[in-house]
């Protein structure tokens, strides 16, 4: 995913943030997201997890978790921009992120 130095940098950064980061700053763990209360985290190799209690164990994140955690690591942390799943037209549909959501390729130039 990145190198351990850029990582560790982005965790001490975040821990002195003027935001909900600072208060959600786990060891070796970036905050992505706060559900006020579980914390969904990116680790050193990439995997996005989530506690579901403050001071609990981590647990994997589910496939929205992890494609919604990547996407606002890239929205927080620039250098990760490059985990953020881009945005594709499949079979005449507007496909976001692997979501589920779509919109006919004929709405979207009607809206237009």
């Amino acid at each position: 995913m990145t190198n351990a130095e850029l990582f560790h940098r982005l965790i001490e950064e975040t821990a002195q943030a003027d935001d909900w980061r600072s208060g959600s700053v786990r060891p070796g763990c970036l905050p992505l997201f706060n559900y006020w209360g579980p914390v969904l985290y990116l680790t050193p190799p990439g995997d996005v997890v989530r506690n579901d209690d403050e001071d609990g164990p981590l647990r994997p994140a589910d496939p929205a978790e992890r494609d919604f955690g990547l996407a606002r690591a890239a929205e927080y942390y620039p250098e990760l921009a490059h985990l953020k799943l881009p945005a594709e037209i499949v079979d005449g549909h507007l496909a976001l992120s692997a979501a589920e959501i779509s919109s006919p390729r004929d709405e979207l130039v009607r809206r237009s």
